[in-house]
């Protein structure tokens, strides 16, 4: 990124909150700091989600999708 180009403000608030410890149980990222890792789905919902904005599409889609992706995974031999 260019030194004139800003960051969104909510990935720069979302980016601040994923390298917070005090969520370290629930995310965090992984030790090349690629990935994030979720490790309390429920618990980065309720807690870690709503604190970038409740108004953000991205909160308001998780849950969503993780509820389309459990039905898809119905029935499915494991």
């Amino acid at each position: 990124m260019a030194s004139d180009e800003k960051v969104a403000p909510f990935i720069t608030k979302l980016y601040k909150m994923l390298t917070n410890s005090a969520f370290d149980s629930i995310c965090r990222f992984d030790a090349s700091g690629t990935t994030l890792q979720i490790f309390d789905t429920p618990a980065f919902e309720a807690e870690v989600l709503p604190q970038v904005s409740r108004e953000h599409a991205f909160v308001r889609t998780v849950p969503k999708a993780r509820q389309s992706a459990n039905e898809n995974t119905t029935g499915c031999a494991g």
